[in-house]
């Protein structure tokens, strides 16, 4: 679940591992209650990651601790970032579409006529119903009969 706050598998493994087992001294860490079997450089590349996304402190002192940030803080930062990187990808498609919409369809590279297959209208219904939050209304209207099997009717797209 820790993956949609930016988190790598292992990074979410070892944080969860460290917020268990409270502050770990470093000579002490590879006893750690619930640590998860990374291979090779995994643990440290997981411990590198934590550090860099603030979850995870290095005391200076000897023997030096490893102290997980508290989630609900961390979290929240992570959280917050998320959010903004996704609101400036919906920005993103939002000019995008507008510029799909408002641009001339016929012309140098530009299609008046859309070619779709039974399976691409298929896909594109499932995308909207898996992304629906209460209901999907579909109107279907039968069209002519396919003259071969695959073949794709044209469908003129209004502006």
């Amino acid at each position: 679940m820790l993956e949609a706050l930016g988190l790598t598998d292992d990074e979410a493994e070892l944080y969860v591992a460290l917020v268990r087992s409270g502050p770990s001294p470093t000579d002490e860490f590879d006893r750690l209650p619930g640590l998860p079997d990374l291979p090779g450089g995994g643990v440290s590349g997981a411990l590198e990651g934590l550090v860099a996304k603030g979850l995870l402190t290095r005391t200076a002192g000897e023997p030096a601790q490893l102290i997980a940030s508290p989630p609900d803080i961390a979290g929240e930062v992570l959280l917050l970032r998320r959010m903004q990187e996704l609101q400036l990808a919906r920005a993103a498609m939002g000019r995008l579409s507008a510029e799909y919409h408002s641009s001339p369809k016929d012309g140098l590279g530009r299609a008046s006529v859309e070619f779709t297959d039974r399976a691409a209208v298929a896909q594109r219904a499932d995308q909207m119903q898996r992304g629906a939050r209460e209901e999907v209304l579909i109107f279907d209207m039968p069209g002519p009969p396919p003259r071969s099997a695959g073949e794709q009717w044209p469908t003129v797209r209004s502006s």
